[in-house]
């Protein structure tokens, strides 16, 4: 499996050039950090890891185009008849993603973007059996900056929707999250 990992990130970084040029595709490989900012009483999710593989194409100087695909992971707790118990949360995503590079000549470019896409999350719990899982329609506005050619930070806000019913759809309260991500252009 490692192999398999090593050489598909050589063959995906030879054909990485030089970021933020129009023309150019860029790949993004980074991890963070995310915390639910939507806790309740019913269910109560911890900061925790994530992870995320980026691909963006170049349309032109100051704008991008791709797709992302973030994989968040975490513990909490959910109410359950009027006791706290254990829970394992586990959240994936695919997006599409547009950036719009601010400064796209200099060495440090600030950029603004936002991705919209579908998602699946999960929780269950770490006593028993029981499980709840979402579909989920996902809206990613972001702001960070790049340094160089190669190392990007961000501030994601990850905002995760579920059908309630018919006619509604509101905010799924275990899967939205304000992630900070680190990542590494090739």
């Amino acid at each position: 499996m490692k192999k398999i990992i090593l050489t598909t990130m050589i063959l995906l970084a030879s054909l990485g050039m030089s970021a933020q040029e129009k023309g150019s595709h860029n790949f993004e490989l980074g991890l963070g950090a995310g915390i639910n900012f939507l806790n309740n009483q019913e269910v109560s999710r911890k900061i925790g890891p994530r992870a995320y593989f980026e691909y963006r194409y170049g349309l032109s100087d100051s704008f991008d185009l791709g797709a992302r695909l973030n994989y968040a992971f975490s513990t909490g707790t959910y109410d359950s008849a009027g006791a706290q118990k254990p829970a394992l949360f586990h959240q994936g995503e695919a997006l599409i993603v547009a950036d719009w590079n601010l400064l796209p000549d200099s060495d440090v470019r600030p950029f603004i973007g936002a991705g919209i896409g579908a998602g699946y999350g999960m929780y269950k719990s770490r006593e028993s059996a029981m499980s709840r899982q979402y579909v989920l329609g996902v809206a990613q506005p972001r702001i960070g900056v790049q340094f160089g050619e190669h190392f990007r930070a961000a501030v994601n806000v990850n905002l995760a929707f579920e059908r309630a019913s018919q006619k509604e759809i509101k905010l799924s309260k275990p899967f939205n999250q304000v992630a900070v991500t680190l990542g590494w252009v090739f």
